[in-house]
């Protein structure tokens, strides 16, 4: 009576509020689109993965009306931080530092603004004046990365709901 399950890895999407959350900024970024305030061709998307050694561990074995527990955060376990940038015509990716300067080791917003002022000039001098499209992130929405996006003079696509790869191409 045993199954193997897959093991969930991020919080529904599809909860009642997180849909409507959805749909109302996909209405609103379509009217934008119809009414030409914004131009698909320049979007700039943007997406973070970590890739840890161990993520094989993708299914558990579970009794009869078992459900499967969360895959664990593993600490120990190597890890690549990697963010990707896609536009109409390319994409980039960056690696950001598998040990960042936060208090447990994580990726702070200093960490991520000091990757950007390395890559983003690069990719602006390809694209030229582009929309930045950023998740929710809180290294994406803080106030220093807010400030230095704003003093680079990076427009960002604001209101992005969370956990909404069904509205970003990159994912």
């Amino acid at each position: 009576g045993w199954q193997l399950k897959k093991r969930p890895r991020c919080p529904n999407m599809r909860t009642p509020e997180r849909m409507a959350e959805r749909l109302v900024f996909a209405k609103e970024m379509l009217r934008q689109l119809d009414d030409g305030t914004l131009d698909q061709a320049n979007l700039v998307w943007s997406d973070e993965c970590f890739f840890a050694a161990g993520d094989y561990i993708s299914r558990q074995w579970c009794k009869p009306g078992q459900e499967p527990e969360p895959l664990p955060k593993e600490r120990w376990a190597p890890k690549c931080h990697v963010f990707g940038l896609m536009w109409e015509t390319g994409s980039r990716v960056v690696c950001l530092p598998k040990v960042g300067s936060g208090p447990r080791g994580g990726v702070t917003s200093e960490d991520f603004i000091r990757q950007l002022s390395r890559h983003l000039p690069v990719v602006r001098k390809s694209i030229g004046d582009k929309t930045l499209v950023l998740d929710g992130a809180s290294i994406h929405t803080s106030v220093a990365t807010r400030e230095w996006l704003d003093k680079q003079g990076w427009k960002i696509l604001a209101g992005w709901p969370s956990h909404s790869p069904d509205l970003n191409p990159i994912e």
